[in-house]
């Protein structure tokens, strides 16, 4: 079992964002936004947030 610190997206009503874990603030961002024509300005001012989350991972045999 690994635990990681990762950044996902949330949505105006504070629920995750599914698939949009990095390990970088910076790329949360920028893959999240591509192919919008939205900055993250933008979103920001509807709401949107890149928060830190934990992330815990366990191989499943």
């Amino acid at each position: 079992m690994r635990e990681d610190i990762m950044y996902m997206i949330t949505y105006p009503n504070g629920t995750l964002v599914m698939n949009t874990q990095k390990y970088y603030r910076r790329d949360c961002v920028r893959y999240w936004l591509d192919g919008t024509n939205l900055t993250w300005k933008q979103m920001y001012k509807k709401g949107f947030r890149c928060k830190k989350v934990k992330v815990t991972f366990e191989i499943i045999d």
